[in-house]
């Protein structure tokens, strides 16, 4: 039976609670286990690391660690990770987080959103969105030019 089709959201009315009903919380927690992205992590984990880097990205245009470290103790994002709200993090901290992650993490996380995504508004209604999918070794050929 194919899979029914939504009708994508207005780009001016997405929210990040749509952004993350694409994807199960589980599926996050699962991937992060299967991959040990936290392991020995006390604070801000993986879960807990994408939403703040979605809520972020969706709440500015300018995003830097000060930033986010702003957007974790907004109540938005505390409504979104509830478990965090006694939870303490700088930017510093976040700059730690996000230097030990592992890139395989991001990289699934990625094709798990694209594939979610396509499963559920098709090819031809998310090409009005401006989603591409880069082949990661075309990034890592031309990763030297980000260094420096």
């Amino acid at each position: 039976m194919p899979a029914m089709r939504r009708k994508p959201p207005s780009a001016e009315g997405v929210s990040v609670s749509e952004l993350l009903e694409l994807i199960p919380e589980e599926s996050v927690e699962q991937l992060a286990k299967d991959l040990v992205v936290d392991k020995w992590v006390k604070k801000l984990k993986a879960t807990s690391l994408f939403k703040l880097v979605l809520f972020s990205l969706m709440s500015s245009e300018r995003l830097s660690l000060r930033v986010m470290e702003e957007h974790y103790k907004d109540p938005l994002f505390q409504a979104l990770a509830p478990a965090l709200a006694a939870d303490e993090v700088t930017w510093t901290g976040i700059r730690e987080r996000l230097i030990k992650i592992k890139p395989a993490f991001c990289r699934k996380l990625f094709e798990l959103v694209y594939k979610r995504a396509r499963q559920l508004y098709g090819d031809k209604s998310l090409s009005g969105y401006h989603i591409k999918r880069y082949d990661s070794t075309m990034i890592a050929t031309f990763s030297h030019l980000l260094e420096g």
